[in-house]
């Protein structure tokens, strides 16, 4: 059974390092990272949009999801990959389920505003945003993440990141 768990939240919402956390626990779980596919291929997570690396870093992500499907011998992925839009997770689950997966799990992330702030600016791409930036961002994130359930997600966890403790009953099905 493969069974893919995509990460939805808005900027600083502490999906990456929760991410991080979780595959020191669970080694056998594959991770694709659109973030880390950025700093690979263009060295930061902070591109103009407007010269297309995100595009570039897109395809990427999806060539490892379908190589994911096609050679490992994994049967779970955790997708640290930011879908603020509904028709955004709707593609992705359609596509993740195109390529075999059995289930899509979302693990959407419920963060303050205030802590979203704070931790957005200790990140190192973080130059050049501004905080107003980042709660206009925050807020449009759960605006338009509002109905979640309905995307079509196999099951949708609530993630506090700023637990210590990831309970294992988001990863046991």
């Amino acid at each position: 059974m493969k069974i893919v768990y995509l990460t939805s939240g808005p900027r600083g919402s502490g999906k990456t390092e929760f991410v991080k956390k979780v595959a020191s626990l669970y080694p056998e779980i594959e991770v694709i990272s659109r973030d880390a596919i950025l700093v690979e291929l263009f060295g930061s997570t902070s591109l103009n949009p407007y010269e297309g690396g995100h595009y570039i870093a897109i395809e990427v992500l999806h060539e490892r999801i379908s190589k994911f499907f096609s050679s490992s011998k994994r049967s779970k992925l955790i997708l640290d990959y930011w879908n603020g839009f509904s028709g955004e997770r709707v593609a992705m689950i359609e596509k993740l389920k195109g390529l075999g997966a059995d289930c899509v799990v979302c693990w959407q992330f419920i963060i303050s505003i205030d802590m979203c702030v704070r931790w957005f600016f200790t990140k190192p791409d973080s130059e050049g945003y501004s905080e107003m930036g980042i709660r206009g961002d925050h807020e449009l994130y759960y605006e338009m993440a509002e109905d979640i359930e309905r995307d079509g997600f196999d099951k949708v966890c609530h993630i506090d990141p700023c637990q210590p403790i990831i309970p294992p009953s988001i990863i046991e099905l």
